[in-house]
């Protein structure tokens, strides 16, 4: 699984370079994940990117070999023996640092039915006033959006429903 999710990102590098028309090339570090929305959850409306720290939640610092924000447990696994001092040498995040600018989700979801919920739902430029547009997570569907100017949801979900996320 890790090799093919490794060669879909560096496939998706690779058709970016080539459209020189989109204007996004993948340089640095990206978020890459797969993952299971389970029977009944969902996400509340979001930016693929980190902002500054938000009240009640888990303390994030920003990392400044690569600008993005990680919480204390993600730096002590990711670096292990100087995960301490790399925490230590880490700042708050201003909102400012994280330079990502597209997302890509492709869905893993084979027969998924419309009853089954689970739909991004993206709404209108920086605004959660009304929904622009909902995409099913039917397998083989690729979505493409900027991380910086769209703010989007999941639906809850009423079937388990996996996604490869690319950020």
């Amino acid at each position: 699984l890790n090799q093919s999710v490794t060669n879909f990102v560096l496939a998706l590098r690779d058709t970016l370079v080539k459209e020189d028309s989109i204007g996004v090339s993948l340089l640095n570090y990206t978020d890459t994940q797969l993952t299971c929305l389970e029977n009944g959850a969902c996400y509340q409306p979001h930016f693929d990117r980190d902002g500054a720290q938000d009240a009640g939640k888990e303390e994030r610092r920003v990392d400044t070999s690569d600008g993005r924000a990680y919480t204390y447990d993600e730096f002590i696994e990711f670096y292990r023996s100087s995960g301490q001092q790399r925490w230590d040498n880490a700042r708050p995040p201003t909102g400012g640092e994280d330079k990502r600018k597209l997302t890509v989700v492709l869905y893993l979801n084979d027969e998924w039915k419309d009853a089954n919920g689970g739909e991004i739902l993206i709404y209108q430029e920086r605004s959660t006033s009304g929904v622009f547009h909902k995409i099913k997570p039917k397998a083989d569907t690729l979505v493409l959006m900027r991380s910086d100017r769209i703010i989007y949801k999941v639906a809850q979900s009423r079937a388990r429903r996996f996604a490869l996320t690319v950020s």
